[in-house]
């Protein structure tokens, strides 16, 4: 069932708002850079802004040069030190970094947005979220040229909007290989230049939306590099939580399948 708009809490507007990144590599590195943009943007328009913590218990090889906001001297240091290090010097922040793998650390977080390259990293972060206190969760994934944002809600309410375990079990379920490319030219082979800049300019928006406008009224969206075509994702309910008159799901799925290429 879609609804019309979501409001945001409305003590979002007066006080610093807690974000959680979970992973600093292609799509997280340019979040934290848009997380920065967005600060000195609420800041300006007297908005207390954010605090910012970013997990990640990966070290920066050669083959994240150049796809990522890495460069030689950051070769070998964790990722998540490297960028926090560097961007709390640039920008006069005190933001944070764990060299793990995320969990909910000392207090659970407003919003949540997952960077995570694998099924089986995603599910891991939702079952640590699941049973925890509300908050919202955005979660970026993407392969070659094409990818997804999907906006919901985890923690245990019976009142919340569905994340992407509800709408797309799928993308939890199952093992892939994530083991690391070792070279940029092998990393370019299995990932457009450009995807994960273009992917994380839209889940910031949705992030700026929720601050600018009060609300959102789509949960994300799916996005096709190739084909230069993108395709939003309604706000729905879990399932369980849905009413029982059914609704037909045919046209949306279909509509995704054709736009995935697949």
């Amino acid at each position: 069932m879609s609804t019309a708009a979501h409001k945001i809490p409305r003590d979002w507007h007066t006080r610093i708002v807690r974000v959680h990144l979970a992973g600093c590599g292609g799509n997280g590195c340019h979040l934290l850079m848009g997380l920065c943009q967005l600060q000195k943007a609420l800041q300006g328009l007297g908005h207390p802004g954010l605090q910012v913590t970013a997990f990640d218990p990966d070290t920066v090889s050669e083959a994240n040069l150049g796809r990522q906001l890495f460069t030689e001297g950051d070769l070998g240091q964790n990722k998540a030190l490297a960028l926090i290090h560097r961007l709390n010097i640039a920008f006069g922040l005190d933001w944070s970094a764990i060299p793990l793998a995320y969990r909910p650390h000392q207090s659970w977080p407003d919003l949540l947005i997952s960077c995570v390259d694998s099924k089986q990293a995603r599910a891991g972060i939702h079952d640590r979220i699941q049973h925890g206190r509300l908050h919202y969760w955005i979660d970026l994934g993407n392969g070659a040229d094409y990818g997804q944002v999907v906006l919901g809600q985890a923690g245990a309410s019976r009142k919340r909007l569905a994340n992407v375990a509800d709408l797309y079990p799928e993308m939890l379920e199952g093992y892939e290989n994530d083991a690391p490319s070792c070279s940029l030219a092998e990393a370019l082979s299995h990932q457009e230049l450009f995807i994960n800049r273009t992917l994380t300019a839209f889940a910031l928006h949705l992030v700026w939306y929720m601050f600018r406008r009060g609300e959102i009224r789509v949960a994300g969206c799916f996005l096709n590099l190739k084909e230069m075509t993108t395709l939003p994702i309604p706000l729905r309910l879990p399932e369980r939580q849905k009413p029982k008159r059914k609704r037909s799901r045919t046209n949306h799925a279909r509509s995704v399948h054709e736009l995935m290429g697949d």
